[in-house]
């Protein structure tokens, strides 16, 4: 087999092959690499070595599916915003990825047709109002510590301002899934805009 680089499929994917074209190739030609014993080789089609380069790359695609996922629902707890970039990102430092085990030597590249288009796969996507019950769980329970907060005397605190709660939320709930001012933000926006939508309709 020689020293010739392997190019993963990693490397194809981030050149802009689409999963559906590489997985059409390990069909027809195979695929070299690591299996999951760790031993190195050239696998032929439909031989257990290449069903696991297919896992791999189905693997990626439910990786790649979650991420986009995450990106429309707006699940995301730093104060930058929504993530940018690639599902690729995420994975290129990952060599037990699967994409990063598998490719063909680069002297013994098949002939992969970038022509054959595939419709995209159907992704779930959800609005910010249908985020994961977790994050959202987090959030109004966080809240309800501090909307009203009634002390011995029958006196009773109410936050300030909307600023001063999501403030005093991140202060107090440092770690917790879903508490970042940024998504915060996007949160009370989006219920402020669908409360109006029902008081219209009423």
């Amino acid at each position: 087999m020689g020293t010739a680089k392997l190019v993963t499929f990693f490397d194809l994917l981030s050149d802009g092959y689409t999963v559906a074209q590489l997985a059409t190739a390990v069909e027809t030609h195979g695929a070299t690499g690591w299996d999951r014993f760790g031993r190195f080789g050239a696998f032929p089609p439909k031989s257990e070595g290449s069903s696991q380069a297919l896992d791999a790359l189905a693997d990626y695609v439910a990786h790649a599916n979650d991420w986009w996922r995450i990106q429309s629902q707006g699940e995301f707890d730093d104060e930058s915003g929504p993530p940018i970039g690639s599902p690729l990102d995420e994975v290129s430092d990952w060599f037990e990825v699967g994409i990063h085990q598998f490719g063909w030597p680069e002297n013994q590249m098949p002939s992969i047709d970038r022509s054959e288009k595939y419709p995209p796969a159907p992704i779930l996507k959800a609005k910010v109002a249908q985020a994961r019950d977790g994050t959202l769980l987090n959030i109004l329970g966080a809240i309800l510590l501090y909307v009203e907060v009634r002390h011995k005397d029958g006196t009773t605190l109410r936050m300030p301002s909307e600023a001063r709660l999501i403030d005093k939320l991140c202060e107090d709930n440092v770690g917790v899934t879903g508490i970042s001012v940024s998504n915060l933000q996007k949160w009370f926006a989006a219920a402020k805009k669908s409360t109006r939508g029902e008081r219209t309709k009423s």
